[in-house]
């Protein structure tokens, strides 16, 4: 059996929850409830502060870094670009000049769907939930290939 101790050093089996039988008890576990909740943002927020200036710490190296790779990748393109050549092999790597691609782009997408041909468009139906639930709300009637799941219950604790 595992044993946990909290901020007062009290130990408790962590796998057997109390059974609570009165008021004053049921209060001590909220506040301690709280008390965790405050430890647990604590831990987070220290963390993230941390987390934070690393990833601050990398955007600013790997900048400098980007802004070298970048100035040679340019220069190699250039020299590739004025060679004619498809590719250059060399030593310590090769460099290739690929073809662009076409691809369609639709940028009045509204223009399009009115003029095109049928073949061009494709629809989708997918059930709209929302219609589905208010539909068995107001008739009772579930639609066939639908089950109406219920969720199980859940717990929830507020604290002041």
């Amino acid at each position: 059996m595992d044993i946990m101790t909290d901020e007062t050093n009290a130990e408790y089996p962590v796998d057997e929850p109390e059974i609570i039988e009165s008021e004053e008890r049921a209060e001590e576990h909220l506040r301690k409830l709280a008390y965790w909740n405050t430890e647990m943002e604590r831990i987070n927020a220290h963390a993230q502060a941390e987390m934070d200036k690393i990833a601050a710490w990398k955007e600013s190296e790997v900048g400098k870094v980007q802004s070298k790779i970048q100035w040679h990748e340019q220069g190699l393109q250039g020299f590739l670009w004025r060679s004619g050549a498809k590719t250059i092999n060399l030593i310590n790597g090769k460099l290739k000049r690929i073809k662009g691609r076409d691809r369609v782009e639709i940028p009045d997408i509204d223009a399009f769907v009115g003029t095109a041909p049928g073949e061009f468009l494709n629809v989708k139906t997918i059930p709209d939930k929302t219609s589905i639930m208010a539909h068995i709300k107001e008739t009772g009637e579930i639609p066939e290939g639908v089950d109406l799941v219920t969720g199980e219950d859940s717990f929830k604790v507020s604290l002041a």
